[in-house]
């Protein structure tokens, strides 16, 4: 009983820690910081979206739990939405 709740626990923990952060800096071309940036990220096969917004700096932080393959779209009034896709294949840290 005692192996089989560490083994369960262990799967818990894996599972809730299992994550990717994604952190960068919105800015424009002259290199200032472009806050209230909509980040939107698309997951096509969990039809799942994450989203945020850039801060007052232009720095936005997006935790992503599962790795894929995904769509990120950077979007601000009066300004061309920029797309990329994103592939995540191990839990690690990206500046976008």
């Amino acid at each position: 009983m005692r192996i089989r709740l560490l083994i369960m626990l262990f799967f818990l923990c894996n599972t809730i820690f299992s994550q990717t952060i994604i952190k960068g800096l919105t800015t424009e071309l002259s290199q200032d910081a472009l806050p209230n940036v909509s980040i939107v990220v698309k997951d096509s096969v969990n039809n799942t979206i994450t989203y945020t917004y850039s801060d007052e700096n232009g720095i936005y932080f997006l935790n992503i739990k599962t790795k894929g393959t995904y769509e990120i779209v950077f979007s601000s009034m009066g300004y061309k939405s920029i797309v990329n896709t994103l592939v995540l294949r191990t839990d690690t840290t990206r500046i976008f």
